[in-house]
């Protein structure tokens, strides 16, 4: 029989050891998680060998998958991946957007909506932004693509680095003008940092003034140090009448 000193000692002993096989367990559960939020975007494979269910990484893999399609088993390897990280977060905007991606040969009459309901998880996901305003110019929906242009350059930087010079261009054209004023007209974030370069790198002093006289009739305060760079530039162009 086990003697009455030893069996208080057996007890100590035994919550001692559940006590540091519980932290060792949060310590590698710390760890892990750790190690995978770091590397999800950069290096998923190394995430997904500390946690395989890791949605971030899965979707990350899956999006990487894509841009280097080969055959109709790599498609199907995205697809799988997506679905997988969507199964554990519903919330996954990278994993929905290259659902979407993987599955567009398929059944394309679903892409739409489903990079429209990727838009609207999450108005900061670029790519899903992107796919939306080609949509729309592909769908002669000029107001709806400039929507889309404003919607992105509220949200991100590198949007209005990617996406100005782009409208700059696109400006030149009657429709786009016209739907840029609109929304240029509600003063969106990007307007001081836009007006400057879009008077500089316009395409045509008659766009500008269009544009220019389209805000005033908005409602819009002009902007006379731009007006005077504007006049300018149609003054050294010879364009005496469009000056006055």
């Amino acid at each position: 029989k086990m003697d009455a000193d030893a069996r208080p000692r057996l007890t100590k002993y035994s919550k001692l050891l559940a006590v540091t096989a519980g932290a060792a367990l949060l310590a590698w559960l710390t760890l892990s998680v750790g190690i995978a939020s770091v590397t999800r975007l950069r290096a998923p494979d190394v995430a997904l060998s500390w946690r395989p269910g890791d949605s971030r990484a899965q979707s990350q893999k899956a999006v990487e998958a894509l841009a280097r399609i080969r055959s109709r088993d790599d498609l199907l390897a995205a697809e799988r991946l997506a679905t997988s990280a969507l199964s554990r977060d519903l919330t996954n905007v990278t994993a929905l957007r290259g659902f979407a991606l993987a599955t567009a040969t398929r059944d394309p009459q679903k892409t739409p909506s489903l990079f429209n309901l990727a838009a609207r998880l999450s108005r900061r996901d670029l790519p899903t932004r992107l796919w939306l305003i080609e949509e729309r110019v592909q769908a002669n929906d000029v107001p709806g693509a400039i929507r889309h242009y404003d919607i992105a350059m509220r949200t991100s930087n590198q949007a209005r680095e990617l996406l100005f010079p782009i409208l700059i261009q696109a400006s030149e054209d009657g429709a786009t003008a016209s739907a840029l004023v609109q929304v240029l007209a509600e003063n969106p974030n990007w307007a001081e940092q836009f007006l400057p370069q879009l008077y500089r790198e316009g395409p045509s002093p008659e766009t500008l003034f269009a544009i220019t006289r389209g805000l005033t009739a908005a409602g819009v305060p002009p902007r006379w140090q731009l007006v005077s760079a504007l006049t300018d530039r149609i003054l050294a162009s010879k364009g005496y009448d469009l000056a006055w």
